[in-house]
């Protein structure tokens, strides 16, 4: 995984995900070297929508003799199920991780913070409390406390112009926190959704 240089003076660094669509539920997260860290998929549908995100696979994990269908495979790598999220149109919502049904309602505290304007907080596995922050063309996750230290930072695609080039949108991880990935993927694509829709609420997708 690369990592690169903040422009600040702290001279940090953080994991970046580039998507390959402005729409992160249907988009593959590359490293800037090309390799496709994550797959997101959410076919349209009449009744209901399914997103399966998948994670690649480490070379050296041995494939198993008998394909799954929790795991694919193109020319990009081999490809495991991480999550799934059903969005019922009518009915409750459930996200399917870690070998557990989720439901959002209970596992995201929600805080309003302005008009019809709200941050999510939940629970990580490693029992501590984050708070992913939403504005208009960006995402922040933070860890919930007085530092409010930042894990990881959403930036949507711009457009580009005389003075600026055009940029993709891009998830950028912070390197101490790239142990909890996939719980940052999971939990982001949920909230980004939500945000994209109050953005715009006539788009499903």
């Amino acid at each position: 995984m690369l990592y690169y240089k903040t422009s600040d003076l702290s001279a940090q660094y953080f994991m970046r995900l580039i998507l390959s669509s402005a729409k992160s539920i249907n988009a593959s997260y590359s490293d800037e070297a090309g390799a496709v860290q994550f797959k997101v998929y959410t076919p349209l549908r009449v009744h209901k929508l399914i997103t399966k995100i998948r994670r690649r696979l480490d070379d050296d994990i041995p494939q198993r003799e008998q394909g799954g269908s929790d795991t694919e495979a193109d020319d990009n790598g081999r490809f495991a199920l991480l999550a799934t999220l059903s969005w019922h149109i009518i009915g409750k919502m459930i996200i399917q991780f870690g070998g557990t049904e989720i439901s959002p309602a209970t596992f995201f505290r929600k805080e309003k913070v302005g008009a019809l304007k709200w941050e999510y907080i939940f629970t990580a596995r490693d029992g501590k409390e984050y708070r992913w922050y939403f504005r208009m063309y960006s995402s922040t996750l933070k860890v919930n406390d007085d530092a409010a230290t930042v894990v990881a930072e959403y930036k949507v695609s711009s457009v580009g112009v005389v003075s600026k080039p055009k940029r993709p949108a891009s998830l950028e991880i912070q390197p101490e926190f790239e142990y909890m990935a996939d719980e940052i993927m999971v939990t982001f694509i949920y909230l980004e959704k939500i945000r994209r829709s109050q953005v715009d609420p006539t788009q499903q997708l």
